[in-house]
């Protein structure tokens, strides 16, 4: 971002062979080559010249005062001038060409006219401005306005820890070969992580762009504090992680310049939601899905996650087709002995009762496979509820409640068997099907 400085000369030595203006003033980017000494009033400087601020002004007498900037070009500089006749500030590229003029009118000491004019030019790679007078003249509260130094993204603002995080740093009106330093500090998730980039060095390029990359995973205290402390199983969504990254413009080992994210007003380096469900299969040390693996949440049942998106490889179109083989499936009823064909009802329902779940909530439930089909969106846990349906007994209509063991779980099972591999669960458990331990069928593909 542009950055205002506002030299106002106080402190400066006067009436002494060190009053001489040079460079004093280069590490805030600004050289006065010499050309200016230093007055005081009321010492050395008459009362007719009075200071815009403070007490001492610096005076070119009958020569011009020239002012290079260094490290970046300026896009506004000016000043306050008194003088005996008209003064004129010419702003000027570093080729040599004139960008503005700026000039008194004429003289503005005491008696004569206002003192402290205001003298300002603005415009794109100031170079260097020289302050010519017509006789003496007196210069206060100089300032000058840097060419904007802004920090960006070259890749997306969310990541894993293991994608490649890369910015740039704008460095308009310095020249090419400017170094920039690099620091990264760990935000949200990651604040007490240490380890992170520190003043890593690049260099801008002809067009003033100097070119930033740091993959979070190569600091193996991040990876350590993840695999650490966020494995331990969780009914919540994981916070995420963000990052601060600061860029230093540096010129010959003087610094000039400092911006950030945050400066740059582009939020957070930080992960959205997709990439903190992602983040997890990192953390677990199992295959991260892509992002376009993330779909939004299919709802209850199918996500029984932390967040509000998942991982689904056909989870409804599947549940679908496992409830159309088990509505209508016929089954065998067994009453007073006696074996009787009927079939399961066109509305019997069928719960979800574990989809689609995220690493961290995986473990917390107690399952012991990081991996599970469950994390991938590939199983579904399903429990039959009981029904009734009508049964000729000796010629009479008879309302019966089918069993639960002995008919509804066999025929969910023969139905989740037509999309994958079925297998009779009493929780983590296999059990035997229709054994009265079970309490749901796992479909896994």
């Amino acid at each position: 971002m542009a950055s205002l400085t506002t030299i106002d000369f106080e402190g400066l030595a006067y009436n002494t062979a060190d009053a001489v203006v040079d460079d004093q003033f280069r590490a805030l980017g600004a050289d006065f080559n010499r050309t200016a000494e230093v007055l005081r009033l009321p010492e050395t400087l008459s009362p007719l010249y009075p200071p815009r601020s403070g007490s001492q002004v610096i005076q070119g007498g009958a020569a011009a005062i020239q002012i290079d900037a260094v490290g970046l070009t300026w896009s506004r500089v000016g000043g306050y001038v008194t003088g005996n006749e008209n003064v004129t500030m010419t702003a000027y590229n570093s080729d040599g060409a004139v960008l503005g003029r700026s000039t008194t009118g004429g003289a503005n000491y005491v008696g004569v006219g206002t003192p402290n004019h205001q003298l300002e030019v603005a415009a794109p790679g100031i170079a260097w401005v020289q302050i010519m007078p017509s006789g003496a003249f007196v210069l206060d509260d100089f300032y000058f306005e840097t060419e904007p130094f802004e920090i960006s993204y070259l890749s997306t603002n969310t990541f894993i820890a293991t994608d490649e995080i890369i910015l740039h740093a704008k460095v308009e009106g310095a020249r090419a070969g400017t170094q920039v330093l690099w620091s990264v500090q760990g935000m949200d998730a990651a604040a007490n992580v240490g380890g992170f980039p520190t003043n890593v060095v690049t260099t801008a390029d002809a067009d003033g762009v100097a070119r930033f990359g740091f993959t979070p995973a190569t600091n193996q205290s991040l990876v350590n504090d993840r695999r650490t402390n966020w494995t331990r199983g969780s009914r919540r969504a994981n916070p995420p992680m963000s990052f601060e990254v600061t860029a230093k413009l540096t010129i010959d080992g003087s610094d000039f310049a400092e911006t950030s994210l945050s400066d740059a007003n582009l939020g957070a380096l930080t992960q959205d939601e997709t990439d903190r469900l992602r983040q997890e299969y990192f953390d677990y040390n199992i295959p991260v899905p892509r992002r376009s693996e993330v779909v939004a949440s299919l709802g209850p049942g199918f996500n029984r996650g932390n967040y509000g998106v998942q991982l689904s490889v056909g989870l409804d179109t599947r549940y679908r087709a496992i409830l159309a083989a088990y509505r209508g499936r016929p089954v065998t009823v067994n009453i007073n002995g006696q074996s009787y064909r009927t079939a399961i009802p066109a509305s019997a329902p069928v719960t979800i009762s574990s989809g689609y779940r995220n690493p961290q909530r995986n473990r917390a439930i107690g399952s012991r496979y990081p991996d599970s089909k469950h994390t991938r969106g590939r199983a579904l846990d399903l429990v039959p509820s009981l029904v009734q349906v009508v049964v000729l007994v000796n010629g009479s209509p008879m309302r019966v409640t089918l069993p639960l063991h002995q008919v509804l779980y066999p025929a969910l099972y023969a139905a989740a068997s037509s999309q994958g591999t079925a297998i009779a669960e009493q929780g983590a458990r296999p059990v035997p099907v229709g054994d009265p331990r079970e309490n749901h069928i796992h479909v896994q593909w």
